[in-house]
């Protein structure tokens, strides 16, 4: 249905121009499909539950909110065809240590072994954990003026460029510091991250060499050659005083203009806490953060719905995802003491 629907309007300007005249006239263009409101389907009209975007336009939409974010894109993505959740293993293990017999397991569930060709199978049960996400709702509201109500074109380039900005605001500063509750999983509030504490005597408002030092030591043994640091820019600021005062070479500047800390990209983002709280500076290796979304469905950006009888003039709409690194806990690696994880932040000073 919603593919026949998709073919049948021309662009997604044609689209909005139709869902537009549906609210004022209070009459739908037979093309438009009714996004099913919380009490059901609604079959009056579009205020309650929206029309259902064509998925070409809503993947249009979504394709502008990945290459706003310089965090999304990072993420392991994972597609929910079935249903409004997903269950997929996790890394739950908190050692990599084994001996002459397996003693664990590795990344949670996977464990592999030596024999010789005689030799009897290992029929130990393994134990799995598993990662559940649900679908949480983002909802946004976009409040047009008369001016781009009457151009259509003018008002489509806006509304993807500003969903595209805060649909990747709030969905990356989710992925970073969200608590879990109506909304993803941070990795600040997660049990997978390792804090890494303050140099004894060291001041507040500082970042110290031996910090940085600490935190890749830290940071998981793959997760080098993806890891990215995220700060703020009040963050930055101190970090590139420390470069100037520093005999070490710290920061270096690719050919594309990307900044690197002692070889890891820089990102500079709202999403961390401010200066000297625990967080202000992360390690992270967002291919070991889960997101889970929509897969071809017409839900994939749900719905949308102009409000004229009230003059607000406002498109509401609405997105469906969740995530939650994938590791439980940090873990011991072989051969090692201290503990690692894809996700290591500066405690607070």
């Amino acid at each position: 249905m919603n593919k026949v629907q998709a073919q049948q309007f021309e662009s997604f300007v044609h689209f909005i121009a139709a869902v537009m005249s549906a609210e004022a006239n209070d009459r739908a263009d037979p093309r438009l499909v009714y996004q099913a409101a919380a009490t059901g389907l609604n079959e009056a009209g579009g205020a309650a539950g929206g029309f259902l975007v064509p998925s070409q336009f809503a993947e249009q939409l979504w394709s502008r909110v990945y290459a706003t974010g310089r965090i999304l894109a990072r993420c392991d993505g994972q597609p929910v065809s079935r249903g409004d959740r997903v269950v997929i293993p996790m890394v739950a293990e908190k050692d990599r240590i084994d001996g002459e017999q397996p003693t664990g397991s590795r990344f949670g569930g996977a464990q592999l072994y030596w024999t010789d060709e005689a030799g009897a199978d290992n029929d130990s049960p393994i134990r799995f954990e598993l990662l559940t996400l649900h679908l949480k709702k983002l909802l946004g509201m976009f409040f047009a003026t008369d001016e781009l109500i009457e151009d259509v074109p003018a008002l489509v380039a806006a509304l993807r460029r500003i969903f595209g900005l805060e649909a990747s605001f709030s969905i990356e500063n989710a992925i970073v510091s969200g608590s879990g509750v109506g909304k993803p999983l941070g990795v600040l509030q997660s049990g997978a991250l390792i804090t890494v504490p303050k140099e004894s005597g060291q001041a507040a408002g500082t970042v110290l060499y031996p910090n940085l030092v600490r935190m890749i030591e830290r940071l998981w043994g793959p997760s080098h050659n993806s890891a990215i640091w995220l700060m703020s820019n009040e963050v930055l600021g101190i970090v590139l005083q420390l470069a100037a005062d520093s005999d070490e070479k710290l920061l270096t500047t690719d050919a594309d203009g990307t900044r690197r800390l002692l070889t890891y990209p820089i990102e500079v983002c709202e999403y961390t806490p401010a200066l000297s709280s625990a967080g202000d500076i992360l390690l992270g290796d967002f291919s070991q953060y889960i997101l889970a979304q929509k897969d071809e469905n017409p839900d994939f950006l749900s719905s949308i719905h102009v409000k004229f009888s009230t003059d607000e003039s406002a498109f509401k709409l609405r997105y469906r995802v969740d995530g939650a690194p994938g590791w439980k806990t940090p873990i011991t690696p072989k051969n090692s003491t201290l503990t690692v994880s894809p996700f290591v932040a500066l405690g607070a000073r």
